[in-house]
């Protein structure tokens, strides 16, 4: 399965006994699967033609893949998160699923989206294999220590992604490679005489390339599904093994779908998630009736805003409780993901925002910045 961008590593999750439960729950998948597809072919089918109509254009991550998330939000909320029938076992192994048919997706699209991105790299000028950066690359610098670069990514999912770069002491750290121009990862990495390129999730690994041309002999640490899904394949050093750079504090959700490998830089504060993030789907472009509908469905009287297919992926409830509770415990400012979220808002409190996203799981309790002993200012 590796090379066809499957998680082998979650596919093994339990053993023979998890190999087991997964085939018996595949015709629950194919079932939520079929009453997912109607209205997503639907509405699919009304929104290409008003985007051409109005010249918005075609894209197959804007006006394919990105509609599906709503439908998916009701159907997996009513059948199996929501749903007291539903045991957890098979929810978890629903995601698995769901993370198989997402994996060999975007490694099928990916493969072909590379190959236009290096080709068209080549035609302006490029040399080697590496791929052609997003058009629309923006980097802030929100300190002297931190930068972020936001990258539009138009491949199966039509979602802007985010990598942040944390520059402490004689280290710089590339958290989440994307797709910005070789010359862009050489500045930021200027005069470091250690560079860390850092996998926070299984799904995010195909910018690597730029980054490690840029940089040679990096490091690379996060999370091992990253690695075993890249092309050629990497060897990715697991940071809750041990991350051996001074002011950072490591989390592990290996426990959940992503294999997510979380940081916290310390001396700002600054929390570092993967796809396990509030506000991302906000960040999409799609119709805000479509997704605020199928959100006001699937999580009607509840605080939570995650969706129902990221609570699928969370495997092993009591793991990532414990992970969560000693996250939530650290002194946070901010927090910083895969994709832009919450934290450019006036009076951002990280604490609320999470507690909230993961009130699912989370048993009653307090986990507000005052209950951590932190002064957000």
């Amino acid at each position: 399965m590796v090379g066809f961008g499957m998680p082998t590593r979650l596919l093994a999750y339990n053993g023979a006994r998890g190999w087991i439960a997964f085939f018996l729950t595949g015709p629950l998948f194919f079932l939520a699967l079929g009453v997912v597809s109607p209205p997503w072919m639907l509405f699919v089918a009304f929104n290409i033609p008003y985007r051409l109509a109005t010249c918005q254009g075609f894209s197959i991550g804007r006006d394919v893949f990105n509609p599906l998330f709503a439908p998916v939000d009701v159907v997996y909320a009513f059948l199996f998160t929501r749903n007291p029938l539903c045991p957890r076992g098979v929810a978890g192994n629903i995601g698995k699923w769901y993370a198989c048919q997402l994996g060999l997706l975007a490694n099928l699209i990916g493969l072909v989206v590379q190959c236009r991105r290096i080709s068209a790299a080549k035609k302006e000028g490029g040399t080697g294999d590496l791929p052609q950066a997003d058009p629309n690359v923006v980097v802030t610098t929100v300190s002297a220590k931190i930068t972020t670069v936001r990258a539009d990514f138009q491949e199966t999912l039509d979602l802007p992604a985010m990598m942040t770069v944390v520059r402490h002491g004689d280290v710089v750290i590339f958290h989440n490679p994307v797709f910005c121009s070789k010359e862009t990862y050489e500045e930021l990495g200027k005069d470091a005489k250690r560079v860390i390129i850092h996998f926070p999730t299984a799904f995010h690994h195909m910018a690597a390339d730029i980054a490690m041309a840029a940089f040679p002999k990096a490091e690379l640490w996060g999370s091992p599904s990253a690695g075993d899904r890249h092309n050629p394949q990497l060897q990715v050093k697991d940071t809750r093994d041990g991350f051996d750079v001074e002011g950072f504090k490591v989390a592990s959700l290996a426990g959940c779908a992503y294999d997510e490998r979380w940081l916290l830089f310390e001396p700002e504060g600054v929390m570092l998630f993967g796809d396990l993030v509030p506000g991302v789907t906000e960040a999409m472009d799609i119709p805000a009736w479509w997704s605020d509908c199928g959100r006001g469905i699937a999580g009607c009287c509840e605080k939570s805003t995650m969706i129902s297919y990221q609570r699928c992926f969370c495997l092993n409830h009591e793991e990532i409780i414990a992970e969560l509770k000693k996250v939530l415990s650290w002194n946070m400012k901010v927090c910083y993901g895969c994709h832009p979220g919450h934290a450019d808002q006036s009076n951002y409190d990280v604490y609320e925002d999470m507690a909230t996203y993961w009130s699912w799981l989370l048993p009653a309790g307090d986990y507000s910045a005052k209950a951590a002993g932190v002064q957000l200012t």
